[in-house]
């Protein structure tokens, strides 16, 4: 049975990611926006910076989490994308 970020009983997750998993990124925390069912994301780079990224396609946050490179994938997916728009908070 495949399961999708659509079936989750709880709202918010968060990943946070030791040094040997990423060298850039801390933490991913995620939630679906309950009026329209996408996928807030907020990262906390190692730098301290804090970004929001807006309606991120669940697909995009399960191939950056379960990328070999989570930084890489994470610049190359979300990051590097035209895609989301964000906003930086810290």
């Amino acid at each position: 049975m495949t399961v999708t970020a659509s079936d989750w009983k709880y709202p918010n997750v968060k990943v946070v990611f030791g040094e040997e998993d990423s060298s850039v990124i801390e933490q991913i925390e995620f939630h679906r926006e309950q009026e329209h069912g996408k996928m807030e994301m907020i990262v906390l780079f190692r730098t301290g910076s804090v970004y929001l990224y807006h309606e991120v396609n669940e697909t995009d946050i399960a191939a950056v989490l379960f990328a070999k490179s989570i930084g890489s994938a994470f610049n190359k997916v979300i990051s590097n994308s035209d895609s989301y728009e964000f906003t930086r908070i810290i």
